[in-house]
């Protein structure tokens, strides 16, 4: 498959039919595509967001509390692990002591900071989760 982009100037638009051909012929299909992504990057959330073409629930939030949100449903934020992994902490250790604060240990077992509903009501914004992810003391 062909890249389709250009590094200093715009991919001219009488090029793209020439580089698309091959994902036209290979009948490309950008829902297929989004869903088998997902489901191999969230396993534990994959079943959270069904469509990705309707507005998901919480849309209407303050953009932090939309960022955290959509940092949670992703598992993707900057916890110790990322933090770590970045080079921008010493050790990826979480505050209660286990040893890596990932976005899912501080969700669901962290015992300074675990949510006590489900990833579902979480996803659902109900008002727990909500007040939960205005009072963390961390910016994910």
């Amino acid at each position: 498959m062909r890249t389709i982009g250009g590094l200093t100037k715009s991919t001219p638009q009488k090029w793209l039919p020439v580089l698309t051909r091959d994902l036209t012929r290979d009948k490309f299909n950008i829902s297929y595509k989004w869903e088998s992504d997902w489901t191999i990057e969230n396993p534990d959330n994959q079943k959270l967001v069904i469509n990705p073409t309707i507005i998901q629930p919480g849309f209407e939030l303050k953009r932090n509390t939309w960022v955290t949100l959509n940092r949670i449903r992703t598992g993707h934020g900057r916890s110790g692990h990322i933090m770590y992994k970045w080079g921008m902490r010493v050790t990826e250790t979480c505050d209660c002591g286990y040893e890596s604060q990932t976005i899912n240990h501080i969700t669901t077992k962290c015992s300074i900071r675990v949510f006590p509903g489900t990833m579902e009501d979480i996803h659902l914004v109900k008002n727990e989760a909500v007040e939960w992810m205005k009072n963390l003391d961390l910016e994910l």
